[in-house]
C-alpha cells in the first residue's frame, strides 16, 4: 500500500488537482474565481468534445458532455485530497477548492434546459439591437457571443454564491467536516441540487417555460448515461474474460 501512495505521489499533480489548477492558492476570492474558471472550463470541454458551442450545440450533447465530466472530477479530486491530506499538514478549504468546481459544472449540466431558455431571450434582445437599433451586419454576431459567455461567467457564479448563502437545505449533518475533502463533495451536491431547484422555481414563475422540457431533458441525458455505462461494462468484461 505504501509503495502505491509513493507511486500516486510521484505521477499525480494532487496539489494542481486540489486546488483546481492552483486558483485556490490565490490570496483571496478563492472559491468565487474556482466557480468562475468552472465555466469557461465547461465551454471548452464541451467544444473540444463536440466540435461546436454548448450554445450552438443539442441539449443533450451538451448536457452529456457535462455528465461526463462529473464523475472525473470527483475520482481525481479525492483521489488528488486523499493524497495532499496524507502529505501535508495544512488542512486549510482553499486546497479542497476542486468541489467548488465540482459543484459549478454539476449546476451548469442541471439547468442547461432552463440556461439555454434564457440565453435565446438574451440572444433576441442584444440580436435586434444591434441589428436594428444600431443598423449593424450579421459579421458582429461573435459580439454577441462573447457578450454572452462573459455574462454567464459573471451570473451563475453570483447566482450560486447568493442562493447557497441563503440556503435552507439541511447541509448542516455534513458541515462540521465540511473542510475534508470526503465531505466536501457531499455538502456541495447539496448546494447544487438546491441552486438547481430554485432556479427552475423562479424560470416558471416569471416565464412561459415549459417544466415538461426539464423532465425529457433528464430522461435523455440519465438514459444514454447508462447506455453508454453499460457498454463500458460489458466491454470491460469482455477484456477481463480474454485474461
Amino acid at each position: 500500500m505504501k509503495k502505491i501512495f509513493k507511486f500516486l505521489l510521484k505521477f499525480i499533480p494532487y496539489r494542481m488537482i486540489t486546488t483546481f489548477f492552483w486558483v485556490g492558492l490565490l490570496p483571496s476570492w478563492q472559491k468565487q474565481w474556482v466557480m468562475v474558471l468552472s465555466v469557461p472550463l465547461f465551454m471548452l470541454i464541451v467544444y473540444t468534445y463536440n466540435g461546436n458551442s454548448f450554445i450552438n450545440l443539442s441539449l443533450v450533447d451538451a448536457g452529456l458532455c457535462g455528465l461526463t465530466m462529473i464523475p472525473i472530477i470527483i475520482i481525481s479530486g479525492i483521489i488528488s485530497s486523499y493524497l495532499y491530506d496524507n502529505n501535508n499538514k495544512d488542512s486549510s478549504p482553499e486546497n479542497f477548492t476542486i468541489s467548488y468546481a465540482f459543484m459549478m459544472i454539476l449546476v451548469i449540466t442541471l439547468i442547461l434546459p432552463g440556461l439555454l431558455h434564457v440565453i435565446a431571450y438574451i440572444y433576441h434582445l442584444y440580436y435586434y439591437f444591434i441589428n436594428v437599433t444600431l443598423h449593424l451586419s450579421n459579421s458582429y454576431k461573435w459580439i454577441i457571443d462573447t457578450t454572452i459567455i462573459a455574462l454567464l461567467m459573471i451570473f451563475l457564479p453570483m447566482y450560486n454564491n447568493y442562493i447557497v448563502n441563503f440556503s435552507i437545505w439541511p447541509n448542516y449533518i455534513f458541515e462540521r467536516n465540511s473542510l475534508n475533502y470526503y465531505n466536501a463533495f457531499i455538502v456541495q451536491f447539496n448546494n447544487a441540487l438546491y441552486s438547481t431547484i430554485i432556479f427552475y422555481v423562479l424560470l416558471i414563475i416569471f416565464s412561459d417555460y415549459d417544466i415538461t422540457k426539464i423532465i425529457v431533458y433528464y430522461q435523455n441525458i440519465f438514459g444514454l448515461a447508462m447506455e453508454k455505462l453499460e457498454l463500458i461494462s460489458l466491454y470491460a468484461y469482455q477484456r477481463a474474460s480474454l485474461l
